[in-house]
C-alpha cells in the first residue's frame, strides 16, 4: 500500500493517464479522488463513469455526445469526455465496455478529439484519463486484444492490495471509519475492544474496505454503550471471534 500511495503522489502532478487496478472494493475511486485532488486540474470536473451501467447501444452518445436537428435548430448533447474536459474521465471497470468500442475510446484519448453522434466535425477535449480494472480472476476471462486496447489507453499502473495482505492496516483503518461515524452520529466517538479488533483484523475481507467499513458501521450501531465488542459485530464474524 505504500508503494501504492507513494506512486500515486508522484504521478499526481503529472498529466498522464492511469490504470488501477485491484479487487472490488480495494479504494480504487478513493485513489483515483486523490490524484485528481492533488493535481493541477483540481478546480475542473471529475467525471465518473460506471462502465458496466452504460447500454452497449448508448456507449457512443453518452461518451461523444451527439447531435440532432430540430424545426427550431440543432440540439446539442455532450459526452463524458465533454464534459470532463480541462479535468479528470474516471472510467470505473473499464474491463466492462465491449471490445470493439475500445478502439475507439483509444483514439479519443490519443487525440484529444471527439465526435458526437450524427456531427460532422471533430471536437477538442482536453482529459485526463484514469480507469479502474478489476484482475481477471474475479471477472472472468479476459482476451488478450481486450488486454492490451486498456494497458494502450494507460501505460502507467497502480495496484491497490487487498485488504488481507495488509491487515497492519486493519486498526487505522477501524478508527478512521469511527471517526466518520462519530461525525455523523453525536459527539462522541466509539472505540473497539481489542477482542473485536482481534476478530477484525483475523477475517479474510472478500469486499476489501467496504465490506469491513460495513462491519464496523453495523457493529457501531448495535453497541449501546462506547465500546464495541466482538457481540456487535455482524454474525458471520462471530465464528472467529469464539475460534471456531
Amino acid at each position: 500500500m505504500q508503494e501504492a500511495i507513494l506512486t500515486m503522489k508522484r504521478v499526481a502532478g503529472r498529466d498522464v493517464n492511469l490504470l488501477i487496478k485491484g479487487e472490488t472494493g480495494t479504494g480504487k475511486e478513493w485513489a483515483a479522488r486523490m490524484i485528481h485532488a492533488e493535481s493541477p486540474r483540481r478546480d475542473c470536473p471529475f467525471v465518473l463513469v460506471e462502465c458496466a451501467a452504460v447500454a452497449p447501444d448508448a456507449l457512443e452518445q453518452e461518451f461523444f455526445g451527439y447531435e440532432s436537428i430540430t424545426w427550431d435548430g440543432v440540439t446539442i448533447r455532450k459526452g463524458y469526455f465533454e464534459e470532463a474536459s480541462g479535468g479528470t474521465l474516471y472510467l470505473s471497470g473499464i474491463g466492462n465496455l465491449p471490445t470493439p468500442f475500445l478502439p475507439k475510446i483509444s483514439h479519443a484519448i490519443e487525440y484529444q478529439t471527439v465526435r458526437r453522434v450524427l456531427g460532422k466535425v471533430d471536437i477538442p477535449v482536453d482529459v485526463r484519463v484514469i480507469a479502474t480494472l478489476i484482475p481477471s480472476n474475479d471477472r472472468g476471462p479476459m482476451s488478450s486484444l481486450n488486454l492490451e486496447l486498456i494497458q494502450r489507453i494507460s501505460p502507467i499502473q497502480i495496484e491497490m492490495p487487498p485488504l488481507r495482505e495488509r491487515r497492519e492496516d486493519i486498526p487505522m483503518l477501524i478508527d478512521g471509519f469511527l471517526r466518520d461515524l462519530g461525525h455523523r452520529a453525536g459527539p462522541y466517538q466509539k472505540r473497539i475492544s481489542s477482542s473485536a479488533l482481534q476478530t477484525l483484523v483475523a477475517f479474510d475481507w472478500s469486499g476489501n474496505l467496504r465490506h469491513l467499513k460495513n462491519a464496523v458501521e453495523y457493529a457501531s450501531i448495535l453497541s449501546d454503550d462506547d465500546v464495541i465488542q466482538p457481540h456487535h459485530l455482524p454474525s458471520y464474524l462471530r465464528p472467529v471471534a469464539e475460534g471456531k
